[in-house]
Parts: C-alpha cells; structure tokens; sequence
C-alpha cells in the first residue's frame, strides 16, 4: 500500500512536467524552434509512456517495468495510444450502430444502452489490471511478423531525431547529417499530436471522460472516417427495413 501511494506521487509530478514540456514545445515551436520543440515533445511523450507503466505497474512482469528508462521501449510503447484510441472507435461504432437499430423501440433501446455500457467498459480498461494486460498484448502477444523489420527501422529513426532534434550529427567527411535546423514545423505537428493523444488517453483512464471533440479535432480524418462509416450503416438499415416491409 505504502508503494502504491509512492508511485501516485510520482505519477502526478510525471503528469504535470508532461504539461510542461508541452508547454515549452509550444512556445519554441512558435519561434520556429521545431528541433529543440520536437526534442521536448518526444520528452513529454516518454514522460506519457511512464505514466501509463506506472500506472499498470503491479500487474507488468519485468519485461517492461525492467526497461522503463530505455528510450527504444518508450517511443515503441507510445504507439499503445494509437492502438487504445482504435478500439475506443470501434466501440464508438457499435454503439452508435445499435443506438440506430433501437431508436424506435424503447425495450430494444434499453437493451442497447445496457450492451454499450457492457462494451465501453470493455474497450476502456480504467484499472491497472486491464491496462496491464493491454500493454502485455500489445508488446507480446501480438502478430509483429510482417512488420518488425519495419518497426525496428522506424524506433531506431525516432531514436536519431530525438538526439538530431537537439546536437549537429556529421560524418567522417564533416558533412552535417542532421540539425536541429533540419526539422520543419510539419515534423512538430506529427510529435504533438501523439503527446495530446496521450493526455486525451490519460484522462480517459482516470475516468474523466473527456470531451470527444478533441480527438476529432487532432484526427479530422477519423471523424469524417467515422461519419462515412455511420452514413452507410444507416443507408443499409433504411434499405432493409424498407425490403422487409414490401415483403409484409
């Protein structure tokens, strides 16, 4: 129990210098600083990743809680909040999907609330245990095999940006591989909105349910995905039940 107060300590200085970091990315972004701001944001997406360990932290085996200081396991981590945010789309789906199929049956709209309660609960594991077992899928179970070569490649390009976005990198030939100055405020978007994606997790993990829009606004393409999605399903339930009464 003593440990477990411990860690809440630490979590809640780790949330608030991730608050930080944003904060001072931002504002170097703003001069055009996107180097130093990139080398922040990574900073600050790390400091999400440690969050979620520690938050899980009783229930990991030492595969992770073993590696909580090496960059390669954070930045490979970090994609566990796209993974998370994915199933809290499909979940968005489906409720919506059976919230159109009972709108004009109050039993069967009962019933529906009940069963999207049953899979929001599902797909947002908010106990450590669950959060655990996520991470444990996600870095473990999981089918990587036709992509690890490619996984391997890309944490070991994240890795060089993040000394990149802060030291001159040259050659043999003193030619400049890399610099700070190397980096456009394209690259800074991309890193930012991982870490705002992070808080938006982190928020849904203690239980605060924050606002939807928010994802809309960083992922404009999943809105429009799931509004396409939702149009479809909508035009087919209206195409069978207008069939079925023709067969009445």
């Amino acid at each position: 129990m003593k440990d477990a107060r411990k860690r809440k300590i630490v979590s809640n200085q780790i949330l608030k210098n991730l608050k930080r970091l944003i904060e001072c990315a931002d504002i170097l972004a703003q001069h055009k600083h996107y180097g130093p701001a990139i080398h922040l944001a990574l900073a600050a997406r790390e400091e999400a990743v440690k969050w979620l360990v520690l938050f899980a932290w009783e229930y990991l085996d030492q595969r992770i809680k073993g590696r909580i200081y090496n960059h390669l396991l954070k930045h490979e981590l970090a994609g566990l909040f796209y993974y998370l945010s994915g199933k809290i789309q499909a979940s968005e789906f489906v409720t919506t999907g059976l919230a159109l199929l009972a709108r004009r049956d109050s039993d069967k709209l009962r019933d529906a609330n009940l069963i999207s309660e049953h899979i929001w609960n599902e797909f947002h594991p908010r106990d450590p245990k669950c959060l655990a077992a996520e991470i444990t899928h996600f870095m473990f179970v999981m089918d990587r095999s036709k992509y690890e070569g490619a996984l391997k490649d890309s944490l070991k390009l994240t890795e060089r940006k993040r000394t990149a976005s802060i030291y001159v990198d040259f050659g043999t030939d003193y030619k400049v591989e890399m610099s700070p100055a190397s980096f456009k405020a394209s690259d800074y978007r991309s890193y930012r909105r991982d870490v705002l994606l992070a808080q938006y997790y982190i928020q849904e993990l203690l239980g605060r349910r924050p606002d939807r829009k928010i994802l809309h606004q960083l992922f404009p393409e999943w809105k429009k995905e799931f509004r396409d999605s939702i149009a479809k399903l909508r035009a087919r339930l209206a195409e069978t039940r207008h069939r079925a009464s023709n067969e009445r």
